[in-house]
C-alpha cells in the first residue's frame, strides 16, 4: 500500500515533464514559437516607435482690422386687419413697390423672407383680427448714395436693423494672405524655441489651421424704427471695421 502512494506522488509531479520530454522534437518548437509570438503581442510596439525628444505646443496668430465693405439692411411690413385678405392687401404691394425701386440699383441684392399671416384670438377663443409681416433684406456695397436708397424704400417698408461686413471676396482674398503670413510666423517661432532650448533640430508633429472673423458689425437702429428717413435728418453712418485673422497651433519636437 506504501509503494502505492508513493508512485501515485511521484507520477502526479513528474507526470507533465516526462510527456514534454516524450513530444516529437517538431511539436515542441512549435509550442516554443506559439510563447514567443504571444509575448511580442503582448509589447507595446507604440513604445518601441515613439520618437525621442522634448515636444512644445505652441500657437500664433496674425490678425488685421480691415474696413467693411459690404452692408446688409433688413426690413419689414407688418400688418393688421380684419380679415387675411386685408392683411395680404396692405402686405404685398407695399413689398411689391419697394421691389420695384429696388429694381433701378442692379448692384443691390434683395431677398424676400418670413412672409406669414394668421390669426389672433379673443378670450373666448374667436378671431378678433388678422396679423401678417414680411422680410425684405438688401445686400450692397458701402458706397456714396446708400441713404438715398434707404429714403425711397422707407414709406414702403419699415427699417428694422443694419450690419456692416467684410465682403466674401475680400475675406477669402485676406485670408488667404494672412494664412501664409501665419504659418511663416509659425516656422519662425518653433527656430527661436529651438534655439533657445539649445536643441541641435527639431520635427513638426502635427499642426492645426484656424480662421478668425470677428462676424458681423450691428449698427444701432435709429430713434424710431417707424420714421421716415425722407421727412428726417439724414443718419451718421459709419461703416467701422473687422478683425480677421489665422491662427496656427501644433507641436514641434525638439531632437538633440
Amino acid at each position: 500500500m506504501t509503494h502505492t502512494v508513493l508512485l501515485h506522488r511521484f507520477s502526479t509531479r513528474f507526470l507533465p515533464n516526462v510527456l514534454f520530454n516524450l513530444w516529437p522534437l517538431r511539436a515542441r518548437l512549435g509550442l516554443a514559437g506559439l510563447f514567443i509570438i504571444a509575448t511580442l503581442l503582448h509589447t507595446p510596439m507604440a513604445q518601441a516607435n515613439e520618437p525621442l525628444g522634448h515636444k512644445v505646443d505652441f500657437t500664433v496668430t496674425h490678425s488685421e482690422s480691415v474696413d467693411n465693405d459690404r452692408l446688409s439692411v433688413q426690413f419689414h411690413r407688418v400688418a393688421q386687419g380684419d380679415s387675411a385678405q386685408a392683411v395680404a392687401d396692405s402686405i404685398n404691394p407695399a413689398m411689391q413697390r419697394a421691389l420695384h425701386i429696388l429694381k433701378s440699383y442692379p448692384d443691390i441684392t434683395a431677398q424676400t423672407s418670413n412672409y406669414s399671416i394668421h390669426p389672433a384670438y379673443a378670450k373666448n377663443n374667436l378671431i378678433s383680427h388678422w396679423n401678417g409681416q414680411q422680410t425684405l433684406t438688401i445686400e450692397l456695397d458701402n458706397q456714396p448714395g446708400l441713404v438715398k436708397v434707404l429714403s425711397e424704400l422707407q414709406p414702403h417698408v419699415t427699417y428694422q436693423s443694419m450690419q456692416f461686413t467684410v465682403s466674401k471676396a475680400r475675406t477669402e482674398s485676406l485670408l488667404e494672405q494672412f494664412t501664409t503670413q501665419a504659418i511663416s510666423r509659425f516656422k519662425q517661432q518653433a527656430e527661436l524655441i529651438r534655439q533657445s532650448f539649445g536643441a541641435q533640430s527639431l520635427r513638426i508633429l502635427h499642426s492645426q489651421i484656424n480662421t478668425l472673423n470677428d462676424g458681423l458689425m450691428p449698427q444701432p437702429r435709429f430713434a424710431r424704427a417707424e420714421m421716415s428717413l425722407a421727412s428726417a435728418a439724414q443718419p451718421a453712418l459709419e461703416s467701422g471695421k473687422s478683425t480677421l485673422g489665422v491662427q496656427v497651433s501644433g507641436t514641434i519636437l525638439l531632437l538633440d
